[in-house]
């Protein structure tokens, strides 16, 4: 289940803001009062159907050494259930740091931190600061700072040491712990609602009610205090590091973050279109292409600052806010080198290169299928002549417009809407136009979209999923939210769907696919990219989707993705088979309707398969098949 999080009025705003500033430590007292009792209810919770047993059997044994032991038991078993956090990244030591540990021992002098502290990379443009309890989750305390590489290479030198003293800040005696619990504990909540469904205990689904309840209250309490903290972080590192640095980490930061919504899609696209392996420098071709935006970049982020909806459930206030705060206004710093090869020395090299080998490997399946799609599909819809295209049948031209909608969205969306005018009943013209006006900021295209989920049911999973994204970016959560309900259900009733698909595979036989021969090519082409996959076949098939309520069903076009997969590498490591089949999945369903559905079943090549699927896989045609 989804806990909806509404933002507070701006008077509760105004009204808890006051209540913090004007007596901080009453404030801060019952938010601590408030973490205690949700704590405590979420571990009754989660160990009362297992400690229940316990404590009964004790109760009727009525002997002493028996009580001992079940208490210790209903302590381990506290214990057992708490909820874990596992730190991503590779640690980075000191020998392989020298100048990196040299900044971090200055800063924690300066901001009075203990001296135990962790250092993790990672693979985000970001930085995080995570207090635990230590040994056992029960003795001492354990900090973790993890710094991305791409940070590292976004930012300079001091840029970094600032970032790093905003983390820091986090951890100081002044700053306290309360920050890093309310985090935990409003994520302990979250983690338990989601694992709640129609089957759950009697237990759990009354504790989800309750989160229900009190992760709400919780969220409007803690966010004023925590955005308290942002703000006292900031303010450490201005005096640590120098407010000028802050804030041009932080403007450089948010225009970066900007870009990447924006434009670096559309970058990696033309890379895509005529490089058909992914680059081995991608790391360093993303930081020269935002750097030759980024001036102009911080200009426009800081424009379009008051015209983005606030997002109540982001701790970190505004750029402009926090800029405000300590005097100045946004902007960016000329960077001379980036921090990863000041502070990381002779070792940077080998981050950068460790990073870029990650994601080539995780985007070569992906980039394998793009860079086969614009050769075979888009682009010579893009080369075709006008005259030529308006004399094309309405299927053709609507894959024109599609095509057209990624490359030149505004010519596509008017293509779009000329279509929509001529073909009126066609569901996945009025579908892909109504998608598009939603992705324009068009709100008049919400009810547009309610009604095509409302006529056909194999539309909903991909019509509340537009609207969702919609509503999220334009700051309504509370209607996300209900869309987000209905996802949910549509989203059950589909897996059912994909259930049955599978075991029809399995037991009855799939047909060979009726998909035209380009399609079929880019997932070779997909198959080919990954050293997993020995043998792959494309059948379909189709199952009922039947909904919850009144909704009448429907029937959904399954396209299926069989394969036999190698166990181990060539290193003998296990090959990540959910992984795999994920990434297939996204492209398959990137080439079909966005009401069809993709499955994918996968097999060892080690093991035999079911009888009547082996004999309708060898009667297929080869323009089927994929052999490595």
């Amino acid at each position: 289940m989804r806990i909806s999080f509404p933002p507070p009025s701006p008077d509760e705003i105004r009204r808890l803001e006051a209540a913090a500033e004007g007596r901080p430590r009453l404030y801060r007292l019952q938010l601590t009062l408030l973490v205690l009792a949700g704590d405590a209810a979420l571990t009754c919770v989660r160990v009362f159907p297992l400690a229940a047993p316990i404590v009964l059997g004790a109760l009727l044994a009525n002997n002493t050494i028996i009580d001992i032991l079940a208490a210790f038991a209903v302590v381990l078993l506290t214990w057992l259930t708490r909820p874990g956090h596992r730190d991503s990244g590779e640690g980075i030591e000191r020998k392989d740091a020298p100048n990196l540990h040299a900044v971090l021992d200055d800063l924690r002098t300066k901001l009075d931190v203990g001296p135990r502290m962790e250092v993790r990379l990672d693979d985000e443009a970001n930085a995080g600061a995570r207090e635990a309890r230590g040994l056992f989750g029960i003795i001492g305390n354990r900090r973790v700072l993890t710094l991305g590489v791409p940070l590292l290479a976004l930012l300079g030198k001091d840029e970094v040491r600032a970032v790093i003293a905003h983390e820091f800040g986090h951890f100081s005696r002044r700053h306290g712990w309360l920050g890093h619990w309310l985090y935990q504990a409003h994520l302990g909540w979250l983690s338990h609602a989601e694992q709640i469904d129609g089957e759950s205990s009697i237990l759990d689904r009354a504790g989800a009610s309750f989160a229900e309840i009190f992760a709400p209250a919780l969220n409007r309490r803690a966010m004023v205090w925590s955005r308290r903290c942002e703000y006292e972080a900031d303010a450490d590192a201005a005096g640590a590091v120098g407010r000028g640095h802050l804030v041009s980490a932080l403007a450089r930061l948010d225009a970066f973050g900007e870009w990447s919504n924006n434009e670096l899609p559309r970058i990696e696209g033309e890379w895509q279109h005529t490089e058909p392996t992914p680059p081995d420098n991608y790391l360093e071709r993303v930081i020269d292409a935002f750097e030759s935006r980024s001036l102009d970049l911080v200009t426009a982020s800081g424009a379009n600052e008051g015209s983005r909806p606030a997002d109540w459930l982001d701790t970190h206030p505004t750029l402009a806010a926090r800029a405000t705060a300590l005097g100045l206004q946004p902007s960016i710093a000329p960077r001379e080198n980036p921090a990863g090869s000041v502070l990381l020395g002779g070792f940077w090299p080998t981050v950068a290169a460790e990073y870029n080998d990650r994601w080539r490997k995780a985007k070569t399946v992906e980039w394998a299928a793009a860079y086969t799609r614009y050769r075979l599909i888009e682009a010579p819809l893009l080369a075709a002549d006008p005259e030529a295209v308006a004399g094309w049948p309405t299927a053709r031209r609507f894959e024109h417009a599609r095509v057209l909608r990624r490359f030149e969205p505004k010519r596509g969306l008017a293509e779009l809407a000329v279509l929509h005018a001529e073909a009126t009943e066609d569901r996945n013209v009025a579908f892909a136009y109504a998608a598009a006006r939603l992705a324009e900021g068009d709100g008049s295209a919400v009810e547009a979209m309610r009604l095509i989920a409302k006529e056909d049911a194999s539309w909903c999973m991909p019509a509340y999923a537009r609207l969702i994204r919609y509503l999220e970016r334009t700051g309504d959560r509370a209607a996300a939210h209900r869309w987000a309900r209905l996802l949910e259900s549509a989203g059950e009733s589909e897996m059912r769907a994909y259930e049955l698909v599978c075991s029809g595979l399995v037991s009855v036989g799939p047909s060979p696919t009726t998909r035209p021969a380009p399609l079929i090519e880019v997932l070779r082409a997909a198959l080919a990219a990954d050293p997993a996959v020995a043998r792959a076949w494309l059948a379909e098939s189709n199952a009922p989707l039947t909904m919850a309520g009144k909704t009448p069903g429907a029937t959904l076009r399954a396209d299926a993705l069989i394969l036999i997969i190698d166990p181990f590498d060539a290193m003998q490591r296990p090959y990540d088979v959910d992984a795999i089949k994920a990434r297939h999945q996204q492209v398959l369903s990137g080439l079909i309707e966005p009401n069809a559905l993709a499955v994918v079943i996968s097999f060892y090549s080690t093991e035999p398969l079911p009888s009547a699927l082996h004999d309708a896989l060898e009667q297929f045609p080869r323009s089927c098949v994929h052999v490595r």
